[in-house]
């Protein structure tokens, strides 16, 4: 939150990591109220703004925005907040909700305002939410065409809380697949940031759900992915393209190629029978094993037949004799 930027013992962490490499998003209520110098905010490892405000909110601040972003340089994001959500109301109870950003259904009739506000100077972009049923996949492609259509850039924020919020969100597997994808889709999206709400487990209040670390700031197993992930494609060119099912995609490097792959316990033999790879990498239980090594140890474990398995499936490219 901007509030907290202007306070000197979270600046000055800031600064700290902004020195290891860590970048900042802030994200305010209506127009920042950041006063920093310019200079002072990129020491601080502020790259952009996130503005939460109702439209007709923003159109009365466009011009200050503009001011504000001509000043300092600094990118401007439009959050959209939205102030009533009829699935909250059952005509009997009513669960409170806070809801910010454009939803994938929204987009196309957004292009016009959009294209205006990018028009005006004001901001670089919108903040669009992916609600944790909605396929990250076909996701990216509704986002691409809205970006192709206006130029802007989009925070895709990405929700791993329901729309109860009693209601515990503790599916490590189904956070795992959906970060591997957001990570494989970044290097193929490069006007798109995709970022998690939320890092931290949250474990009371509203929404509780499981996140990159739990309170003690171990990591859950979507951070243990993440690091897999970042070790085997950081450094190479990668190439991504679909999968042949609608629940795998393919990256290519040039020093092997990997299939990403969502399935069952009881699909994995047939897959991997099928598949001539050389590691299977478990990125739910951090494991990388031959495939008859994973065979014998998913043989073993008496896992649940519908449990969710995210595999990463590597084949080492021949090296030229």
């Amino acid at each position: 939150p901007d509030i907290d930027v202007g306070e000197a013992a979270p600046r000055r962490r800031m600064e700290l990591m902004s020195r290891m490499g860590q970048r900042y998003i802030v994200t305010c209520l209506g127009r920042p109220r950041l006063t920093l110098a310019p200079e002072a905010m990129r020491c601080a490892g502020i790259v952009a703004v996130e503005v939460n405000a109702t439209l007709a909110s923003f159109e009365r601040q466009l011009g200050a925005l503009r001011e504000w972003r001509q000043a300092t340089g600094i990118e401007v994001f439009l959050s959209k907040i939205h102030t009533f959500d009829d699935s909250h109301f059952d005509g009997k109870h009513f669960s409170h909700f806070v809801k910010a950003g454009l939803t994938l259904a929204e987009l196309d009739a957004s292009v016009e305002m959009v294209r205006a506000a990018m028009a005006s100077g004001a901001v670089d972009g919108v903040t669009v939410r992916v609600e944790p049923e909605e396929n990250l996949p076909q996701a990216a492609l509704c986002i691409d065409r809205f970006v192709q259509a206006t130029g802007a850039q989009v925070l895709a924020s990405l929700k791993t809380s329901g729309p109860n919020l009693a209601t515990e969100r503790a599916d490590d597997p189904g956070l795992v697949l959906r970060a591997a994808q957001a990570m494989l889709l970044s290097r193929v999206t490069p006007r798109v940031r995709w970022i998690f709400d939320t890092f931290m487990d949250v474990d009371r209040g509203y929404f509780p759900r499981h996140g990159f670390i739990d309170r003690r700031f171990d990591p859950r197993p979507a951070a243990l992915a993440f690091t897999t992930l970042t070790a085997l494609l950081s450094s190479d060119e990668v190439q991504v393209r679909p999968g042949p099912t609608a629940r795998s995609m393919c990256v290519d490097t040039g020093s092997a190629s990997y299939e990403l792959l969502a399935c069952t316990e009881t699909e994995v033999p047939a897959l991997l029978a099928g598949h001539a790879c050389d590691w299977v990498h478990d990125l739910v239980r951090g494991e990388r094993l031959t495939p008859s090594a994973h065979a014998t140890a998913a043989a073993g474990r008496g896992t649940a037949a519908d449990s969710l398995q995210v595999l990463l499936l590597q084949t080492n490219r021949q090296e030229p004799r």
